[in-house]
């Protein structure tokens, strides 16, 4: 017999019933309560979402790894494909593999003053196959300039530009040519993208800008002191990203710091308004100048190569060490001479010398919708024992093509 109901006789019969007893009511209420299991929630992992790869038939990292293997004069092609190859070129991850397996390149940078937009920056690519003809591609060398996408680009001078690692400097900014200023502006060739940095000692009216011994970065100029125009001279460190605390005196007597100026040999030249002067970084001390060397400076046409100042001003080609003083650059054969009122500009493109300048189709300089032709040449330099260096065009050609009223700024070049 169950112990759950009782037996009961009813008229002769034996009737079961379920047990209805308080005490078997707590005893069913018992039973009902049971303990709920346990419940531990799992903490949820953060997604590990994959990288979208450009090709989806093949994993991002193997697309990593091949695109990190193209030369950077096909990058401005290569980002045209579609937005996810645009992202790859300038993710950092794409970077870090270049540099574990040795791809470091030397990229060309020219900023144009464009009118009427304001400053443009272009990097020099390779022009795809497809766009040439059977006889341009036996003309052509097959370089462009190609115009680099970026967003809120600061104004920039041909002197307060230089170029150090895979960043470039934009140093003492005005926001017009008559206005002070102490900003600076990194443009990080990698992602193409501004952001500022350390902001100058003081405001400064000229700036001259180059690099001490290829490590850090000085500017020059003047400033106005409680109405006195003085001179200033500061030391930019790029690993700490900051500032000399305490600038570098300067005489007062030399008159103000114009903007030209070129560090030879661990001496600083600079033009000022009563004489020309060097900085010896090594003694600490300001020495006399030889005049001379400004002459070849002031169109703004100039660079400094490996310990070598180059001009090319005055219509000739020519460099500057501290032993032999100024001497033509010998060789330049197939070079074409510039018109004598081209804007010429030069830079330093991995020990090469790049050389940027202009033409205008002739007897239409004041009809505003002629364009004006850029041109671009680099010629590999060579030292030889009798105090000579000469010079090998390797090539030369059209790269871009603007408005009668723009003009060629800074040409440098980044490592990346």
């Amino acid at each position: 017999m169950s112990s759950n109901g009782e037996v009961r006789l009813i008229k002769g019969e034996l009737v079961v019933s379920s047990m209805s007893s308080p005490e078997m009511k707590r005893k069913r209420k018992r039973k009902r309560k049971t303990t709920p299991p346990t419940i531990t929630k799992k903490k949820k992992k953060p997604s590990t979402t994959p990288q979208s790869s450009p090709i989806p038939s093949l994993p991002y990292d193997l697309v990593l790894n091949i695109v990190a293997r193209v030369p950077r004069l096909y990058h401005p092609t290569l980002s045209l494909v579609s937005k996810s190859f645009r992202s790859l070129l300038a993710s950092p991850e794409l970077y870090k593999v270049r540099s574990l397996i040795g791809n470091i390149e030397s990229c060309l940078y020219v900023c144009i003053n464009w009118f009427p937009e304001g400053f443009r920056w272009f990097t020099l690519c390779r022009k795809p196959d497809q766009t040439l003809t059977n006889d341009e591609k036996k003309k052509s060398s097959g370089y462009v300039l190609a115009s680099v996408p970026m967003t809120n680009t600061p104004h920039a001078d041909f002197a307060g530009v230089v170029a150090l690692g895979s960043d470039i400097y934009n140093i003492g900014v005005p926001s017009s040519r008559e206005a002070s200023s102490s900003s600076v502006f990194i443009l990080d060739c990698r992602s193409h993208t501004w952001r500022q940095a350390p902001s100058l000692p003081v405001e400064l009216f000229t700036v001259s800008v180059g690099l001490i011994d290829g490590k850090k970065i000085y500017a020059a100029g003047f400033f106005d002191a409680n109405s006195e125009d003085k001179n200033s001279l500061s030391v930019f460190d790029p690993k700490t990203q900051a500032w000399d605390p305490v600038p570098i005196p300067c005489s007062e007597p030399l008159g103000v710091f114009y903007s030209h100026s070129a560090c030879i040999d661990g001496k600083l030249h600079v033009a000022a308004q009563n004489m020309n002067v060097a900085y010896n970084f090594k003694e600490a001390r300001w020495d006399s100048s030889p005049r001379v060397i400004y002459y070849h400076m002031i169109s703004n046409s100039f660079c400094v190569v490996e310990n070598v100042l180059y001009s090319a001003s005055h219509g000739a080609f020519k460099w500057f060490d501290t032993k032999a003083g100024w001497r033509v650059l010998q060789g330049l054969v197939g070079l074409p001479k510039f018109p004598h009122d081209s804007c010429v500009r030069l830079g330093n493109f991995g020990g090469k010398l790049a050389v940027l300048w202009e033409t205008i189709p002739y007897g239409n300089v004041y009809c505003s919708h002629i364009k004006k032709m850029i041109w671009c040449a680099v010629i590999e330099l060579e030292r030889r024992p009798n105090c000579e260096i000469w010079g090998k065009v390797e090539w030369f050609d059209h790269v871009l093509t603007v408005s009668i009223y723009s003009t060629p700024e800074s040409v440098v070049s980044a490592t990346v």
